[in-house]
């Protein structure tokens, strides 16, 4: 007789760390194309949610005419929160990162939970007192909470039954992560996770294969994006997510975060509110971006506000452009992503050319790498896309600018 267990123990923890790297290739191979498919259609948004608010400012108040302008901007809004689940999906979703309370953000949407599970569902909420911050997007994580629900709520079908909501801290070992998602990246600590378990119909070891790739579903409604982006979101924030689930017997989601140690310092545009500003202005912009449907919108709405607009179609053509009228221009709008010379290379030419020109990086992508190596060169801010005309005049005003160039009338 021989001992075999430390064979057998091998081989399993082998075949744990295959599957684990099978699915971050399929995750990472995904990703990548629902990146890119996100890229094209936030400029197509672009397009259409602008010219939408071009015909809406000179449409009559009242009449068929800015109805039908209202229903293509709400349609192009929604087409941009897919946008934002596919983009949450292949990770590059991270926009207003900070320091988060996980049970704050359930104690926000408290009530909209309630709705979104249904009068037969009971919610038991087991929340751990002083739980330790995270590091993330509030917006993503608070969408995260309501997908983790809305799924639960799915698995009941309409029928009696028990959700409970969790959050606590763990300490995670590497033994941990060999049978959760997206953790070969990942280092042993301390997680606050949430924990949102049923008692619905369950899955079987085929559906939890499937789960969170892309427009699966098992419901006869529904995009398939749900558990997609949020596993998305997930990775975006470095975490992983352990799944447990029986046929007949219901489900358990657990997401881990990485517990802060200390508090994140945030910075005054993250303070920042929303806020509406009337004004008038007047003086010349160069707007930068490949896509001519997108060159043409924020043009439009620049030219509408008083302003001149000089457009390049790449980073090459906006150096030559700036060299020219360095001068006159009192700031620039300039896309991340695009041919010849991109956003980033594109600026650090400008700075050198007249460093004391403000810069509004456009990107469909988070950029936050990017965003935060340009800020120690004086980037002036950032503006994602699909961007309304509200959203791009703000970013305007938080210029601050005072120069003759470009004057505010309030």
């Amino acid at each position: 007789m021989r001992n075999i267990n430390d064979r057998k123990q091998a081989e399993r923890e082998s075949l744990e760390l295959t599957g684990q790297l099978q699915q971050a290739q399929k995750m990472e191979s995904i990703g990548v194309l629902a990146g890119g498919i996100a890229h094209d259609f936030n400029n197509l948004l672009v397009g259409m949610m602008g010219n939408a608010e071009l015909a809406m400012l000179d449409a009559p108040e009242q009449g068929e005419i800015r109805y039908y302008l209202q229903q293509i901007f709400k349609a192009s809004t929604k087409g941009a929160d897919l946008v934002r689940q596919m983009l949450a999906y292949s990770g590059q979703g991270r926009f207003a990162m900070g320091e988060q309370d996980i049970n704050r953000l359930i104690q926000e949407v408290s009530e909209l939970l309630k709705t979104v599970i249904g009068k037969q569902a009971r919610l038991e909420q087991l929340l751990m007192p002083k739980l330790p911050g995270v590091y993330g997007d509030k917006n993503q994580l608070t969408q995260l909470i309501m997908n983790l629900m809305t799924n639960a709520s799915e698995a009941l079908s309409g029928k009696p039954g028990n959700i409970k909501l969790r959050t606590g801290i763990r300490k995670l070992s590497k033994k941990d992560f060999s049978a959760m998602f997206m953790a070969t990246e990942l280092q042993a600590g301390d997680f606050v996770f949430v924990e949102v378990e049923d008692d619905g119909c369950g899955m079987d070891a085929q559906t939890q294969a499937r789960i969170f790739d892309p427009f699966f579903t098992t419901k006869e409604t529904g995009s398939g994006l749900g558990l997609a982006a949020l596993l998305g979101i997930v990775r975006s924030h470095k975490g992983t997510l352990a799944l447990k689930s029986r046929p007949g017997k219901g489900s358990c989601f657990t997401v881990y975060l990485p517990a802060l140690a200390h508090p994140v310092v945030v910075g005054n545009a993250e303070k920042n509110g929303e806020f509406i500003t009337p004004f008038a202005l007047r003086g010349t912009v160069l707007v930068v971006d490949d896509e001519e449907t997108v060159r043409h919108v924020a043009t439009k709405l620049l030219e509408h506000e008083g302003l001149r607009v000089l457009t390049a179609r790449d980073g090459e053509e906006a150096v030559v452009l700036f060299g020219k009228h360095a001068d006159e221009i009192a700031f620039v709008l300039l896309d991340l992503t695009m041919p010849v010379m991109d956003g980033e290379q594109a600026f650090h030419m400008l700075h050198g050319i007249r460093p004391d020109t403000p810069v509004l990086l456009s990107s469909g992508f988070s950029a936050t790498e990017v965003v935060g190596r340009l800020n120690h060169f004086g980037l002036a801010g950032f503006v994602r896309k699909p961007y309304t005309r509200k959203t791009l005049l703000r970013e305007v005003v938080r210029l601050g600018i005072t120069t003759q160039d470009l004057d505010f009338t309030i």
